[in-house]
């Protein structure tokens, strides 16, 4: 605000009236007497803005040229490992080798139990259950293993009901007799069943008190494949790999074999050890020329294969693998593989046909979603901006989910203005999306997205310029994290939320600056705003002593003089001159800018002098004055503050004469009002101050008080008195 009216034409007057109360000779000797400095409120107000003015609108501006644009390409890396995740992630079915599952075994049967065991070998399934099933053998333990191993045969494929019921039968076997060899095989019987119905924490509970336990026959290798594959399927990789190591490989047959090295390799792929698993799928595919009729291998292995830059060797065993016709699930996971294949040979209209049909194949899954974002973003890099969703993709666009696949293909639909759209609710959509986000790469696109829509519109606000849009704020308040921020956006947001006057949101994003940024210029900035916004007790001996620690830190930059500015005007208020000025000393001792530093030091003078300093007064009066003699400063009203502190203080002649000299430079160059000022003064101190002639107001009064010192001085020679 300009206080040039009110206050500092207020302090001239303070300067010229008492003048014209004493004799005219000390009038002419320039004694006045000290008064305070001008107005505490009225400086800090004119401080603060030359703060704003300088170095807070040179940041913004800096901040807005570098501020990096939005590229939609950042889309393809995030997609690239949304896909790693998802295909690294897929369970599959228990898959356990005949060598795991132990054949029926019936050892120390006899009589009726034996009748039994020869009815199951002639197929006679029925009469050897109702054989077992007779009161007498209730507790014979050999029936009773015999019978829970019959029931484990003929209930295969049934109800879940029906295998529970065996493991019952099992462990009632075990706590009649479980020194016998059938009690080793009902203990692996029941961890495999368990796998069987997707009880894995079950079957690895079952199962692990017996792993450092040694088993008859080879049910100690089959029990270290069952734990492995309940591991695998447990999504825990890293175990199923440690049990797969205690394996003696040569012992096993080739179908077990082949088992191992395949579920190896689906470990490392689970653990994304891509060029890993690579390795191991070469070998058990020799080397791609064999696809196997187990389809999600060859899909696998086909992406590891894009991986290692092979993706025209990766086209063609996907291609084979669809000629299988697998199981729609492993059909839109090999379509999703064969689009990423042809995206990295850029052939992005192949890349759309081969992604469009998968998510019809697999409604509602993660698959089908970035499926769907590899159709939209390849017809992105073809050229074709039309927004077509694959056919089943639609149910997958929701307005806010935790889900990352599924809130990608969401964002690529709610960045795209629709028919229709009111004013922000592209910019809402967006704002929605991104509070549901997780932690992760995803959540910083979308929040990047977000803040590259409104950066022109914070810059508007931050520089106080008209026409910035104010519901661009609300969404930055409601939606946007600080700590999700770029550091130039976020300077842009905190100074356009403390121009608005939302005060809250500013402390809150100010903080975050402050704790983030490390530049020391920017890092001040960060300091200044949160305690302007949090708005500065009038005398708070506490704020004061804050904003002083602050300023001394060392990371607060040229900030540092005006947080120290704001404590010394606490002090002033507080009556506190002495401790004022030292705290302004302090603060230019360690800088030297000038634009800051000038009216400073002019202030410093004006409480040195209130405070009884007068050499300390005239040196930083005199400095300051020399620090705003450019042309953006030679106005400032610091600096006729500064000037005319100076004309109030007492020197000696030679000192009035250079004052005078100095003020007569400066009228040169005032506007109307000031230079009859300036002039008047100016003869004041050179003690001429009847030379002034003209119509002007220190003209005339110039005039009349030099005409009231004649008439003082004859009245004194008439009354025969050498002084008043």
């Amino acid at each position: 605000m300009d206080c040039r009216p009110r206050i500092f034409r207020a302090l001239l007057l303070s300067v010229i009236l008492p003048a014209a109360a004493v004799p005219a000779q000390d009038v002419a000797d320039g004694a006045a007497p000290l008064r305070a400095p001008v107005d505490s409120r009225a400086w800090q107000a004119h401080f603060v803005q030359r703060v704003e003015q300088g170095a807070v609108r040179e940041l913004v501006r800096a901040a807005r040229q570098g501020l990096q644009a939005f590229s939609e390409d950042r889309t393809l890396p995030i997609l690239d490992e949304l896909e790693d995740q998802r295909l690294a992630a897929l369970r599959e079915l228990p898959r356990l080798p005949d060598h795991a599952v132990p054949a029926m075994l019936a050892r120390n049967v006899e009589g009726s139990s034996l009748e039994a065991a020869r009815a199951y070998a002639s197929g006679e399934h029925q009469r050897a259950l109702e054989i077992l099933r007779a009161p007498e053998l209730a507790e014979d333990a050999g029936a009773v293993h015999l019978r829970a191993q019959l029931l484990d045969e003929l209930s295969k494929g049934l109800h879940a009901i029906y295998r529970l019921a065996v493991i019952q039968g099992y462990r009632r076997a075990i706590r009649l007799d479980d020194s016998v060899a059938e009690a080793d095989r009902a203990r692996l019987r029941i961890g495999q069943i368990y796998i069987e119905l997707g009880m894995l924490p079950e079957a690895r509970a079952a199962l692990r008190p017996y792993l450092g336990t040694p088993m008859s026959g080879n049910h100690g290798t089959a029990l270290t494949m069952t734990l492995a594959e309940a591991a695998f399927l447990d999504r825990d990789p890293t175990r199923a790999l440690e049990l797969l190591a205690r394996l003696e490989l040569g012992a096993l047959p080739p179908a077990a074999l082949r088992w191992e090295l395949r579920r190896r390799g689906d470990a490392l792929f689970n653990l994304e050890r891509f060029a890993e698993a690579h390795a191991v799928y070469r070998d058990l595919l020799d080397d791609g020329r064999r696809i196997p009729d187990e389809a999600l291998l060859g899909v696998r292995f086909a992406y590891t294969l894009v991986l290692h830059g092979r993706a025209l060797d990766a086209i063609d065993v996907l291609e084979t693998v669809l000629e299988l016709n697998p199981a729609p699930q492993v059909a839109a996971t090999a379509r999703l593989v064969l689009a990423r294949a042809l995206r990295t040979r850029a052939r992005h209209g192949p890349a759309v046909l081969a992604a469009a049909p998968a998510p019809a194949l697999w409604p509602g899954s993660q698959i089908a979603a970035l499926a769907a974002v590899e159709a939209i973003e390849n017809a992105r890099l073809e050229g074709r901006d039309s927004l077509a969703l694959p056919r089943g993709a639609g149910p997958l666009v929701r307005p806010t989910t935790e889900v990352p696949a599924l809130a990608l293909l969401s964002y690529l639909v709610a960045r795209r203005p629709a028919p229709g759209d009111a004013r922000h609710a592209l910019q809402r959509r967006l704002g929605a999306l991104l509070v549901a986000l997780p932690p992760g790469p995803l959540r910083q696109l979308v929040q990047d997205d977000l803040i590259d829509r409104v950066a022109d519109d914070l810059e508007a606000h931050a520089l106080a310029e008209p026409g910035a849009d104010p519901g661009v704020l609300d969404t930055v308040a409601r939606y946007l994290r600080p700590e999700l921020t770029r550091e130039n956006a976020l300077l842009l947001a905190v100074e356009a939320m403390a121009r608005d006057g939302r005060r809250s949101a500013c402390v809150r994003w100010s903080r975050t600056m402050q704790l983030r940024e490390t530049r020391p210029l920017r890092r001040g900035l960060a300091v200044w705003r949160r305690a302007s916004c949090l708005g500065l007790p009038e005398r708070d001996l506490a704020t004061a002593r804050a904003l002083v620690a602050e300023a001394d830190g060392g990371e607060t930059g040229s900030f540092a003089l005006a947080l120290a500015s704001l404590a010394a005007e606490i002090h002033v208020r507080r009556g506190e001159l002495q401790l004022a000025a030292d705290t302004y000393t302090r603060a230019t001792t360690a800088l030297g800018e000038p634009r800051l530093l000038g009216p400073v030091l002019l202030r410093l003078g004006e409480i040195e002098a209130a405070a009884g300093r007068p050499g300390l007064a005239r040196r930083n009066l005199l400095r300051g004055l020399s620090m705003t003699e450019d042309p953006e400063l030679a106005s400032d009203p610091a600096r006729k503050a500064g000037l005319l502190a100076l004309v109030r203080l007492e020197g000696s002649e030679s000192e009035r004469r250079a004052v005078a000299t100095l003020l007569g430079r400066e009228g040169e160059h005032a506007d109307d009002w000031w230079a009859p000022a300036w002039a008047y003064l100016a003869a004041r101190e050179a003690g001429a101050v009847r030379a002034l002639e003209g119509d002007a107001a220190f003209a005339r009064a110039a005039r009349e008080q030099h005409a009231a010192r004649r008439v003082a001085g004859r009245v004194r020679r008439l009354l025969g008195e050498d002084s008043p």
